[in-house]
């Protein structure tokens, strides 16, 4: 297939100190940012290290000034040109990479994170499928480890996380290594076959939701997952007594999972409903109930394992 056109987006993250209620942990807002849009990737790093070196000699010609405004990281998000995606997922992209304030390069996300939606043959699904595959991360990749605090950023594209938000969350488990996503393909490989093996299906079970760390934060009671590349150090000090309750949440975690050894990919049971729960509703509505009512039923019972409904 040809090349795909895209631009690529960048989102200069930044928040104003004046309000310092509003830069606390456990979540502070980095809301105020600028964009701008290029067709060559060669331009986005020249774009950032014009900028990275301009606002560092306005900090030293302006030293009170400079003090009020903290630079947190750039966004470029690569967008597919003449293309539709879904109106629910507009972070949707063809590439996604990080950079620090002072222009280092902090991350990339290299796979895309998007289907087209009309249009693709058999061979246009697989080819697709192929550039949605994550096929694991270098060791220097993965800058953290568990039980590390750290602060993560969301952005279009970390569909986990509110855009705009920074929050606070201790590491539970890192991202798995190249070597790692081999050992896990070639044990899929060995017990799949047929349209289960095609590239268009291999996404599915080898995407974006594996590039993450696993983390466990004070605004949930769950494991949440946060891209690789959205995991940043602490850049506010901590207070004694949240660093503990974020200990204290890792340290039951590691009682809840100590005895199994199956920990490689945690799976939240709650967006699946069991065949018993599945027999027991269709027994219902053939008695003559709506699906709706049997659904209803099912629900308030108790027999389910969904959260949603």
């Amino acid at each position: 297939m040809e090349k795909t056109e895209s631009i690529f987006k960048v989102i200069h993250y930044m928040y104003s100190r004046y309000d310092i209620r509003r830069l606390r942990y456990p979540t502070f807002k980095a809301e105020w940012h600028e964009c701008a849009y290029f067709k060559d990737l060669d331009d986005v790093e020249r774009y950032v290290q014009h900028q990275a070196q301009m606002w560092n000699k306005a900090a030293e010609v302006f030293p009170v000034d400079s003090k009020t405004v903290y630079h947190y990281a750039y966004v470029i998000i690569e967008i597919p040109l003449g293309m539709e995606v879904n109106v629910f997922h507009l972070g949707q992209n063809l590439s996604v990479r990080i950079y620090l304030p002072d222009g280092t390069l902090w991350g990339v996300k290299p796979y895309a994170d998007f289907f087209p939606r009309y249009g693709l043959d058999s061979d246009g699904f697989n080819y697709w499928g192929k550039k949605n595959q994550f096929w694991g991360r270098d060791p220097e990749e993965i800058k953290f480890k568990p039980g590390d605090i750290v602060e993560i950023l969301g952005y279009p594209g970390n569909g986990y996380w509110s855009e705009d938000e920074v929050n606070l969350a201790i590491i539970v488990k890192t991202p798995p290594t190249k070597e790692e996503v081999a050992e896990m393909k070639k044990l899929y490989l060995a017990t799949h076959s047929g349209f289960d093996i095609c590239d268009h299906a291999l996404c599915s079970e080898f995407g974006s939701h594996l590039d993450t760390y696993e983390v466990l934060s004070q605004c949930s009671d769950s494991i949440d997952h946060a891209s690789t590349i959205s995991v940043f150090p602490l850049t506010k000090l901590i207070s004694s007594r949240r660093r503990k309750a974020l200990q204290a949440l890792y340290d039951k975690y590691l009682e809840t999972v100590k005895d199994n050894d199956d920990t490689l990919r945690t799976i939240d049971e709650t967006k699946y409903v069991t065949l018993e729960n599945f027999m027991e509703r269709t027994a219902y509505i053939e008695e003559g109930n709506s699906n709706e009512e049997g659904r209803e039923s099912c629900y308030k019972s108790g027999r389910h394992n969904r959260k949603d409904g």
